[in-house]
């Protein structure tokens, strides 16, 4: 599982849609969507309901994001630590 997958889920829940998490972190919209996919893929769960006007959380994305805020977070710290 990428790190980056991983950042990108966060990027597009906390933006409430894929195309703005792309816009605002300088990255296409299929890369984004991509990562996710990849990532749901990887944990064999769907995280996002995708629709026309944005995301929302499924079950295990709601139960899943919160957890992986917190890794990502531990992931910065550790960086930060060790560099």
């Amino acid at each position: 599982m990428l790190h980056k997958n991983l950042e990108y889920f966060r990027f597009a829940v906390k933006a409430g849609s894929l195309t703005r998490a792309a816009i605002f972190h300088g990255a296409s919209v299929s890369t984004v969507a991509r990562a996710i996919n990849k990532l749901e893929d990887e944990l064999g769960v769907t995280l996002l309901e995708r629709n026309y006007t944005g995301i929302r959380l499924t079950t295990a994305g709601e139960l899943l994001f919160p957890k992986i805020v917190t890794l990502l977070e531990n992931l910065d710290e550790v960086r930060l630590r060790t560099y």
